[in-house]
């Protein structure tokens, strides 16, 4: 996950549950918790602006050294297709 200064960025896989849930219901909650204290977390609220598969494959890269230190991406099979979902938070 990414904030690009208007859009909260979620990569994921076209067709998968949460994308198709996403298409469905533009309406979404995301809740994040501090790993290091999960009594301090953050709840948003948002709604889809855009899915889109552009730079989906260069967005998931950047979010594994982001978060793991290295370039190296999990095993994926031939032919997904990453999608990168852009949410409006709401007030």
């Amino acid at each position: 996950m990414e904030f690009d200064g208007t859009h909260i960025l979620v990569n994921t896989v076209k067709g998968r549950c949460k994308e198709r849930n996403m298409r469905e219901r533009p309406l979404v909650g995301l809740d994040m918790v501090d790993p290091d204290n999960p009594l301090h977390w953050l709840s948003v609220r948002g709604k889809i602006a855009e899915i889109t598969e552009e730079r989906a494959f260069e967005h998931v890269k950047k979010l594994a050294k982001k978060y793991t230190g290295n370039d190296l991406l999990p095993p994926s099979q031939p032919d997904e297709v990453l999608v990168i979902v852009k949410i409006t938070p709401v007030l």
